[in-house]
């Protein structure tokens, strides 16, 4: 699971890493299978056979779904660490030691103390350890970022700019259309080595970090305009996660990795999600109107490439509906794309298109309510794990909390003393975040979209589990009402609705944009109950076990 507020900056933040889910349309590099073949252990930790239709989906599959979902951050670390190799290899081959890039040990160990140090002075009662597994898994495999951060910065982005190769100053030159970025950093480079002169300091001290990132996320992503990054199993050999160049980034390097962080509800989900697709895909294979990647690919954006198209998808895809991976958004899209097809005729029909007009236009126009909830938890968030038996925990906590509230328990104080929305301390030193906090559950007028974060659900869970405690608060819960327990993602919800807020302006059928949203809700709509309909028959059936 992607943490909603992680107190940790991740090394390569935001659009320096909008390439994590670039794809290649078409590659002329020959993709180099792993070195050595071995046979497919069976690992316990992914369960027993899943088999659809009488065909056993392979855990290597499996492991390939859970590899760029819970390891995507070691994927584009992997990814990037070919980039930097043919990078270096180029400057050895001209004569340059490239010993002096890497980063030894000590040079680690100090940088990893010194973030220790830094985030303690702000957060003293917080687990050090535990922030950095929040955003990374683990301290080994942020250590892994760390080091290949010192090389990213001391290959193309060296404190000092006369010191940067020509590749960086002419990706500069081009976004900053002039000198100015150049002769801007040289300036702030020469004032804080005046400033360590002035000081006694040991080093210069750093850049402003926005700049920083702004300047690294500029040189990764011109660079990858130079690379052909494949991801689409379809064309790549057996055990290839992605291929950089033709460069392989093994399933197996990826998963081994991140193998300790990945959670029986994980799995659950990608076995979940994978009978999906197979019965979704077979289904709409019979009818006629199953896309192939290649035809999804080509129709899908046609006047960008589809690499370029995807990266301006990523955020909306991963970090707003709540895809594990650009690999199974892509999945879903072509799935609900070719779905599509065979509702054709209702996608003219007005009146039933006016069905899901006024949720369409709550969601769109941003409708609000007004809500509180307590959570009984199922899930530790200050420590970042599930509770032992955090289920049957959670769902006999919010009876006793339910009992409590019709036996006349003032809802406010119940709240403040039982709810168990975490949020951390707020920083001693430095800026105070001003967004992302639970307050326990006192959450006041919210969108729809914005309670979905708060309540840890997104479009991929709803596709998966055809329910959401948001929607049932958003759509259908009046003012004035209590209800709950409800079972969501993390536990058991408890909620009061105090008011509404209709939409700011209603969505107007004559208008094409407008109109195609309402035709995207009332596809969502009708496919969500299409896949839950044909998974439920097919368990039924027998067609499906293992689930």
């Amino acid at each position: 699971m992607k943490p909603m507020l992680s107190l940790f900056v991740p090394l390569f933040a935001g659009p320096a890493f909008a390439w994590a889910s670039a794809y290649a349309t078409g590659s002329e590099a020959t993709v180099q299978a792993p070195v050595a073949a071995t046979a497919i252990a069976q690992d316990s930790l992914l369960g027993g056979p899943l088999v659809v239709d009488g065909k056993e989906i392979p855990q290597a599959v499996l492991k390939r779904y859970l590899a760029l979902g819970v390891g995507w951050r070691q994927v584009d670390h992997d990814k990037f660490d070919i980039v930097l190799a043919t990078e270096l290899e180029r400057r050895k081959a001209a004569g340059e030691d490239v010993t002096r890039f890497r980063p030894t040990k000590e040079e680690i160990d100090a940088k990893i103390e010194k973030d220790r140090v830094d985030f303690l002075e702000k957060y003293p009662t917080l687990d050090f350890p535990t922030e950095v597994g929040r955003a990374y898994l683990s301290l080994d495999l942020y250590r892994e970022q760390a080091a290949q951060a010192m090389t990213f910065d001391r290959v193309f982005t060296p404190e000092d700019p006369d010191l940067w190769p020509p590749l960086t100053r002419e990706i500069v030159m081009q976004e900053g259309q002039g000198s100015g970025l150049i002769d801007d950093a040289k300036q702030s480079y020469e004032a804080r080595k005046q400033r360590a002169l002035d000081e006694g300091l040991s080093e210069v001290p750093p850049d402003d970090p926005i700049w920083v990132e702004y300047l690294r996320s500029i040189v990764i992503e011109s660079l990858l305009k130079f690379s052909t990054i494949e991801t689409a199993a379809e064309r790549l050999p057996a055990g290839v996660l992605v291929s950089v160049d033709g460069r392989p980034v093994t399933v197996d390097q990826v998963f081994n990795r991140v193998r300790p962080h990945v959670t029986s509800d994980l799995v659950a989900d990608a076995r979940k999600f994978l009978a999906i697709k197979a019965l979704v895909e077979a289904d709409l294979a019979k009818k006629g109107v199953l896309e192939s990647r290649d035809e999804f690919e080509k129709n899908f954006e046609p006047t960008e490439p589809f690499q370029e198209t995807l990266m301006r998808y990523q955020m909306l895809a991963q970090n707003v509906q709540g895809f594990p991976s650009m690999e199974a958004w892509v999945d879903y899209k072509r799935c609900f794309r070719s779905f599509q097809k065979t509702i054709a005729d209702d996608l003219k029909d007005d009146a039933k298109l006016m069905t899901v007009l006024g949720p369409c236009n709550a969601i769109v126009a941003a409708a609000k309510v007004n809500v509180e909830v307590i959570l009984a938890s199922a899930f530790d968030d200050a420590h970042f794990r599930w509770k032992d038996n955090g289920w049957a925990y959670a769902e006999q906590r919010a009876k006793e909390i339910r009992k409590e509230l019709d036996a006349g328990a003032d809802w406010k104080a119940t709240l403040e003393a039982k709810s168990e929305f975490w949020d951390p301390p707020m920083p001693e030193v430095g800026q105070k975040p001003q967004f992302g906090f639970n307050f326990k559950g006192m959450f006041g007028e919210q969108t729809r979209n914005q309670l979905l974060t708060y309540l840890h659900e997104s479009e991929y869970r709803i596709f998966l589990d055809a329910n959401s405690v948001t929607d049932y608060i958003f759509f259908k819960q009046r003012p004035g009402t209590i209800e709950g327990p409800l079972k969501g993602a993390r536990g058991y919800y408890i909620a009061r609705v105090t008011g509404t807020t209709p939409p700011t302006k209603p969505l107007n059928m004559k208008e094409p944009k407008h109109r195609e949203l309402v035709e995207t809700h009332y596809t969502t709509e009708k496919f969500n109950a299409y896949v839950q309909d044909l998974l439920a028959k097919a368990i039924a059936e027998r067609r499906v076990v293992g689930l």
